[in-house]
């Protein structure tokens, strides 16, 4: 960025070429050259390259972790240095203020594109190509929607919809840089259990085409939902790192603790998760390993088989030996490959993440069908304001699911075994279905030894009075078989708050304690009157807590309905039919004058 700065100000554009990166994506060295080094190609779209020498060369010092220019360099052009130049060039393809009022003006007067090429050339000295025109054309004329900005219309939207939080940013030109929005909902539920993030970014949501990074998570239900939505210009690090620090934002005051956040092996995004959530486990999507690995090793898939049992390995000593067996007959550029990926064992294999808090999320599945969905109320061109509507059709419709859910929890509770059957109703069937096959392992569960402070089994597990080491309590933060097996039914008070969604009473099904006492009846005309009653006073205290103005006109929109006794509109007047005489219209008579003759 800061060659970039100083070469504008000497009046060309330095384009970086021959760079080398590492296996860790880290840029080894390169050269910075002159955007007019290089020969023009022949034909319409000529780019005006004068095949410039200029080039300085630049690498990474390992000692201090800083890039130093070497003795190779060239500093001379072969071209007039002109400031104005540097607005158009093959790295940055805008036109300034003043270029862009006269290519709307010249559009606006009927000139050709080629014609406005022309005069771009002839008052600077930059490379116009007719396709920036056209590209500037377009900008331009998606510029505005409905007389506002594309941004505008959306931070309006936002901002007149009480349930949606947002932080908004621009850059040096008053530009739109990033966007972050959420439901007030979202963010609510997922602060009452915030185990695991899944973040994926995805392409072609907009016109602008600004990359969108959604962030989801999974409910107590064993649904994903949408916490967050971010809105950015590209994906680098420093993208990521803004979009993270104004999600914490939308946390605000409360703090959110996440346990896990699962990626694909995106560097940038794993950077910016290891800056703002220092504390949090990282997650890597299988899937996308073993497809690397499967594009990387085609020609071997028995490798490719066994790198799969090495993910899925759950024992530590196995997973090192399933390591080295793959290494033993692998290459050297296979070898350097899998180091690689052994380096980051803890993040995917399932000795190592079957004790994160992840909620048995091993890939990002979740997250590129949320994607996919989230596409579905979008078109590739279509204005940021429908962003906004996708969200609020994919909560609402998520919130309708949700509150179905919540109802057959409560009205149909399914039957479990006695030592969990108190929780029915309680909390979802999904974490209780996970703890009926905890209970049938009771038999199989033997206890080695105690203390004061653990109790010790024979598969290596050890419970404290609060918690346990093994997978099921680190993934669910709910009561496991070690659990159940040493407190009874009181470890059900081992559940993490999230998981209770039902707090009222349920009532059990009569074939467990008999026929219920029918309850009082009520008259139906005495029911509906209460009803009524309610809803009369409800109408009255909305109408005096309205501007005054809009609560008259309501009054006396209501009053005409009491009046005619109706609740539709009055039928509109509309114009009379044509009349015209029935049956088929008579033709015209014949004159049958013949002029000087009389006809008797």
């Amino acid at each position: 960025m800061d060659v970039a700065a100083i070469a504008k100000r000497e009046g060309f554009v330095a384009t970086k070429r021959n760079t080398d990166y590492s296996l860790e994506r880290i840029l080894l060295k390169g050269v910075f050259c002159c955007y007019k080094s290089g020969r023009s190609r022949i034909g319409v779209g000529s780019t005006n390259k004068t095949d410039c020498p200029f080039k300085v060369n630049f690498r990474l010092q390992p000692a201090t972790g800083t890039y130093a220019f070497t003795s190779n360099h060239n500093l001379v052009h072969n071209h007039d240095l002109d400031p104005a130049s540097t607005t158009m060039s093959a790295v940055a393809r805008r036109f300034a203020p003043e270029q862009l009022h006269l290519i709307n003006d010249m559009d606006s007067s009927g000139s050709s594109v080629t014609q406005i090429a022309s005069e771009l050339r002839e008052r600077t000295n930059a490379v116009v190509l007719r396709r920036d025109i056209y590209n500037a054309l377009g900008r331009s004329g998606r510029t505005h929607y409905d007389g506002l900005s594309q941004v505008q219309v959306l931070i309006s939207a936002l901002e007149g919809n009480e349930d949606v939080v947002f932080r908004v940013g621009g850059d040096e030109r008053n530009q739109l840089s990033w966007l972050t929005f959420a439901s007030r909902r979202a963010i609510d539920r997922f602060l009452s259990m915030d185990f695991v993030l899944l973040m994926d970014s995805t392409y072609r949501t907009n016109r602008f085409n600004m990359p969108l990074l959604l962030i989801s998570s999974i409910d107590p239900f064993g649904q994903s939902y949408i916490v967050a939505c971010c809105l950015l210009r590209d994906e680098t690090a420093m993208s990521y790192n803004i979009a993270l620090s104004s999600l914490k934002q939308l946390f605000e005051p409360r703090e959110s603790n996440v346990e896990t956040i699962m990626t694909d092996q995106d560097q940038s995004l794993i950077t910016a998760i290891d800056a703002q959530f220092p504390n949090a486990l990282h997650q890597l999507c299988r899937w996308h390993l073993e497809m690397n690995v499967k594009k990387n090793f085609a020609s071997k898939p028995e490798l490719c088989s066994k790198f799969t049992k090495f993910m899925r390995c759950e024992d530590e000593l196995i997973a090192e030996q399933m390591y080295a067996d793959m290494t033993n007959n692998a290459s050297s550029e296979e070898a350097a490959y899998l180091e690689r990926l052994y380096r980051l064992r803890h993040k995917y294999v399932e000795v190592w993440v079957s004790g994160h808090r992840n909620l048995g999320a091993r890939s990002t599945q979740r997250a590129e069908s949320m994607n996919n969905r989230f596409k579905q109320h979008l078109e590739t061109n279509g204005p940021l304001v429908d962003l906004f509507h996708a969200l609020h059709k994919m909560t609402k419709s998520y919130e309708e699911t949700v509150a179905f859910m919540e109802f057959q929890l409560r009205d149909r509770p399914r039957m479990y075994m006695s030592m969990i059957s108190s929780m029915a109703g309680r909390v979802p069937r999904f974490i209780l279905d996970l703890m009926e096959q905890e209970c049938m392992k009771l038999r199989w569960v033997k206890i080695r030894d105690s203390d004061e402070e653990y109790i010790y089994f024979m598969d290596s597990h050890k419970v404290s009075g609060s918690a346990c080491t093994c997978p099921f309590f680190s993934q669910y933060y709910a009561p496991c078989v070690h659990a159940l097996a040493c407190f009874g039914k009181d470890a059900l008070d081992m559940f993490h708050p999230g998981w209770i969604v039902g707090g009222a009473s349920v009532t059990q099904p009569a074939i467990l304690h008999g026929p219920r006492e029918a309850p009082p009846q009520i008259a139906i005309e005495d029911r509906r009157r209460a009803e009524l009653t309610v809803l009369a006073a409800d109408i009255h205290t909305r109408l005096l807590d309205m501007e005054s103005g809009a609560g008259i006109s309501f009054a006396r929109k209501f009053q005409e309905m009491l009046d005619r006794e109706s609740l539709n509109e009055p039928a509109a007047i509309q114009d009379p039919p044509v009349s015209r005489s029935r049956g088929r219209p008579r033709g015209s008579r014949k004159n049958l004058f013949r002029g000087g003759r009389n006809v008797a």
